[in-house]
């Protein structure tokens, strides 16, 4: 059966790559495939004209005869024939019919358009696309290089969940505008080189749970306007030197689940900006000193699942904006006092399942804004005093069930001070006793950080676990350094346990500081280092006055108190203190004296 072609609008027919046969079906090779159309020794003389299929690449297929039975007329594929209405539609239409199916296929269904127009695409159209979604078809296992062209104005593109393995280079080079780029959960092993490059508008760029084991050299540089960048659940074992250097702005960086062994100083050195860091999931087993400190603005830090042992001191001193520390699934045996002591915007913090036997006293102090700590999953047998704002302490037993730990030290009169020379109050004294019972016996080294201004006695503190809760007593005398002075000199002692419990062993101990006057003088010490009262409240503070030196007769200290209203004059406090008079004998002098203060009503 022949088919007959009408001229109302032939060239339209043909020029679109479409051939219609009688009963207005399209022709299509036997596998399904799109045929092009075109026409070979056309002319008036002929009388049967072959119609030649032609796949979309070009080459030949199978003829088809097609009688024309309409005479004089001459058929080209060409414009020169066509009348400029015609000539303009035909110069303003994209043929994207060879482009990836599945793109393809998107792109149509973005324009509301179907298959039999994927020849007749307008330019303004495909710039009309903001956001195109190809994902979870694991049949689409490559893009071409030209798939994304024309698209000059798409936002967001999303190919995750698909099968990709490699990337064409230069595939989008054309998305100018494009905010964000979702690659993940693909199988790409590699990255080419300025696969990015283009893309400086770029703000996420996925690329997760893909097979990278490497990224290369400055893939990432012109992405100056990256705020997050996703590249956990690969493969890498390393980062190249330098590999985020221009990321000044980012925001999340998220390396979490890869196989990361070790970090460089610097790997984070420019990411002034960032806020969120994923460490979790890798094998890194140390932590380099410095890495962190330039992350001033960071405020969550997950490093939980690695092989972490210990961690070097100062690691998270620059940290001051961290609110949630993630240290879960780690080596941990022991923390280093004062490792967390910086991190004052801390609100949590995640220690579960590591080893630790033991807390250092003090070691959550400094943390006033923490409100919760996970300590399950370790190997604590006591702890230290917590501190009063962790409202949500998880732990393996009751709170109750654990027994104190750590070393007490308690000051005669809360405080430590001699005078240098011999025949006056040049000693004092201060008790050291253990919190719980140790396994074996634990001794304690007590050391004079100025032994020219005051020595220590005993230097060896030893208990056993018959008598680990009894005090022992070391006396600190005041060294005099024959110059003529009246004052005071500081000394600080240091305690250093041993011990083959691991509950003791280097666990962290208060050290005192003892103050060594220089001649006469009168000390006054204020209980918790201040003094204060509340009118009509009933609540009462004190203070204890004593002599430096030795007097050869009585001293009388007459105490009176005087109000300035903190330079406000309509705010009057009134105040009484007891005993107005303190007197001082000499063989009186070195016992200290109490004051009490009492707040009265100024009404």
């Amino acid at each position: 059966m022949s088919s007959q072609v009408t001229m109302a609008s032939p060239i339209n027919q043909f020029w679109t790559g479409r051939l219609t046969g009688p009963m207005g079906s399209e022709r299509k090779g036997t596998t399904g495939q799109r045929w092009r159309a075109g026409f070979d020794d056309a002319g008036e003389n002929n009388k049967s004209a072959k119609n030649i299929f032609r796949k979309a690449d070009g080459r030949q297929a199978i003829p088809v005869g097609v009688g024309i039975k309409t005479l004089g007329v001459v058929l080209f594929l060409s414009l020169a024939g066509l009348s400029s209405p015609q000539r303009a539609q035909a110069q303003t239409t994209i043929n994207i019919c060879d482009r990836t199916p599945q793109i393809e296929a998107k792109i149509l269904k973005a324009l509301s358009k179907t298959e039999a127009d994927c020849g007749s695409v307008t330019p303004a159209e495909l710039a009309g696309i903001r956001t195109l979604t190809v994902e979870e078809d694991k049949s689409l296992t490559a893009l071409q290089a030209g798939d994304f062209d024309d698209l000059t104005s798409l936002k967001v593109l999303d190919l995750g969940g698909n099968s990709l393995s490699s990337l064409p280079a230069g595939v989008f080079d054309k998305l100018t505008r494009l905010e964000r780029l979702d690659l993940y959960y693909n199988n790409l092993g590699n990255l080419p080189a300025g696969v990015f490059d283009k893309l400086t508008s770029l703000g996420n760029l996925d690329l997760g749970l893909n097979s990278l084991s490497s990224l290369p050299a400055g893939v990432f540089d012109r992405l100056t306007s990256l705020r997050l960048l996703a590249l956990g659940g690969n493969n890498l074992s390393g980062l190249p030197a330098g590999i985020f250097d221009k990321l000044t702005g980012l925001g999340n960086l998220d390396l979490k689940d890869n196989s990361l062994s070790s970090l460089r100083p610097g790997d984070f050195d420019d990411l002034t900006s960032l806020r969120v860091l994923a460490l979790g999931d890798n094998s890194l087993s140390s932590l380099p000193a410095g890495v962190f400190d330039k992350l001033t603005r960071l405020e969550k830090l997950d490093l939980y699942n690695n092989n972490l042992s210990g961690l070097p001191a100062g690691v998270f001193d620059k940290l001051t904006s961290l609110v949630l520390l993630d240290l879960k699934g780690n080596s941990l045996s022991s923390l280093r006092p004062g490792v967390f002591d910086d991190l004052t915007s801390l609100t949590h913090l995640n220690l579960h399942n590591n080893s630790l036997s033991s807390l250092a006293m003090g070691i959550f102090d400094k943390l006033t804004n923490l409100k919760q700590v996970y300590l399950t999953h370790n190997s604590l047998t006591c702890l230290p005093p917590l501190g009063l704002s962790i409202s949500d302490l998880r732990l393996d037993k009751p709170k109750s069930s654990y027994q104190s730990c750590g070393v007490f030290i308690a000051e005669s009169g809360d405080s430590t001070w001699v005078n240098e020379a011999a025949g006056t109050k040049n000693t004092d004294t201060y008790t050291v006793v253990l919190a719980s019972e140790p396994t074996a016996s634990v001794s304690i080294e007590v050391t004079s950080g100025d032994p020219g201004a005051a020595t220590v006695s005993p230097a060896t503190l030893t208990f056993s676990t018959s008598d680990w809760n009894s005090g022992q007593t070391v006396t600190v005398t005041g060294v005099d350094d024959k110059l003529s002075q009246s004052n005071s000199r500081r000394a600080a002692i240091s305690h250093s346990a041993t011990s083959t419990d691991s509950t003791y062993d280097g666990i962290s101990i208060p050290s005192v500081t003892v103050s060594v006057a220089g001649g006469p003088g009168v000390r006054i010490a204020e209980s918790d280092g201040s003094t204060r009262v509340r009118e009509r409240s009933g609540i009462n503070d004190s203070y204890t006055v004593v002599l430096q030196t030795q007097p050869t007769a009585p001293v009388r200290i007459s105490i009176s108190i005087k109000f300035n209203g903190n330079g406000n004059p309509f705010y009057r406090i009134r105040a009484k203190a007891s005993p107005a008079t303190l007197t001082f004998n000499p063989s009186t002098w070195s016992r200290p004296q109490t004051v009490t203060v009492t707040g009265l009503d100024d009404g």
